[in-house]
């Protein structure tokens, strides 16, 4: 390539399709690396064709020539992080191309997104479906309502431990009698007593994802227990995903301080903000990672960080209700990075995912099957 002065959107999309099938030459291959390593957060689902198309030709005017290709990451590295770039670049470039016979199945059996459904099971066994168009459930010992102030039922009184539960393609908040917010991910129960009054500690039960903002209070730690990990706090913001189908339960923190301790008891971290302990067993491992990403399902959409297929299907599935099958089980180690927003029709993830040149789906009963795309001579 003579490294042109610019170059048009249908240039570029060319360019960007030639990348995925393997036919760049080195000059081609350093200009894509190049202008995703401008920015690599800024390529999510909302980016625009003209940013694309202002990188490409920023990074034209400032490549020597012969263009070399870069080695701030690794090569593979690279490659599975540029995916997303990707898809979405020729999402942009493509929105008018005719939709394939894949993408039309999927429309025609579109999945609408999760909403706010949960419901409340009482000490005496009796359950309450909360009510979809409210965000959230207060709970005292002397009254339920809704966060908007709305009495629940008045002829319920809150006693004993309660269960409140989000079923897979829901969502909701719950205030519990000490003043602590809790945000259930889709699939989510946690378990409570009424009131933490004459109780050492705060303890609840957690099974699946959630968001906490504790109230402070210095003389009775709040605890979460989980499949893998126990964690303790005063008072703080955190998020726990703890899924029992996932490989390893996290815990992330915001601000303040926590204490992690392993299902055995064996090992115990402490973690300050910005850090995630990570655990499937008898160990924890400590990481440092951007912890807006760990609540990015609270903040209304998915924020994919180098995860596989498999991990990314797992979000989906649990947030739009569905199931999922692999025609092909070697698509699941796919590797993803990007953003997308949670409160899109299936149909649009999915025709994003599919902009990546990989994969293909099929969507039918609530069934998603999963192909890998054949490359096309």
């Amino acid at each position: 390539m003579d490294n042109p002065i610019k170059m048009e959107e249908k240039e570029i999309q060319a360019l960007l399709t030639r990348y995925l099938s393997g036919d760049c030459n080195e000059e081609e291959i350093a200009l894509v690396e190049t202008v995703y390593l401008l920015d690599r957060k800024s390529y999510t689902a909302e980016l625009s064709s003209q940013n694309i198309t202002d990188d490409v030709n920023q990074v034209l005017e400032t490549l020597p020539k012969p263009a070399r290709r870069t080695t701030l990451m690794p090569v593979i590295a690279v490659a599975a992080s540029l995916l997303v770039f990707l898809f979405a670049a020729l999402y942009f470039f493509s929105a008018k191309d005719l939709p394939s016979a894949a993408q039309q199945s999927v429309a025609q059996n579109d999945v609408p997104p999760g909403k706010n459904r949960a419901t409340l099971t009482l000490s005496n066994g009796k359950t309450i479906v909360l009510s979809s168009a409210k965000k959230g459930v207060v709970l005292t010992v002397e009254k339920m309502t809704y966060d908007d102030g709305t009495t629940i039922d008045e002829k319920n009184i809150i006693s004993g431990y309660t269960l409140i539960n989000t079923p897979s393609g829901g969502q909701y908040g719950i205030t519990l009698s000490d003043g602590t917010k809790i945000m259930l991910n889709a699939a989510t129960s946690i378990k409570f007593p009424s009131s933490f009054k004459g109780h050492v500690n705060r303890s609840i039960e957690l099974n699946g994802e959630a968001y906490f903002e504790v109230t402070k209070d210095q003389k009775h730690p709040f605890i979460v227990k989980t499949a893998n990990q126990t964690v303790e706090v005063l008072g703080t913001h955190f998020n726990i995903s703890g899924y029992k189908d996932d490989a390893a339960t996290r815990t992330t923190l915001m601000e303040g301080a926590v204490k992690v301790t392993s299902a055995n008891k064996v090992e115990v971290k402490q973690l300050k903000p910005g850090q995630q302990a990570v655990s499937s067993g008898s160990e924890i491992q400590v990481e440092d990672v951007d912890a807006e990403d760990a609540i990015a399902w609270k903040n209304g959409y998915f924020m994919f960080d180098y995860e596989s297929l498999e991990e990314v299907m797992a979000k989906l599935s649990r947030w739009y209700d569905i199931k999922v099958q692999y025609e092909d089980e070697a698509v699941k180690r796919t590797v993803f990075f990007g953003t997308i927003s949670k409160f899109e029709n299936i149909s649009k993830v999915l025709r994003m995912l599919e902009r990546t040149g990989v994969v293909k789906f099929e969507v039918k009963n609530r069934t998603l099957k999963i192909y890998k795309k054949k490359k096309m001579n």
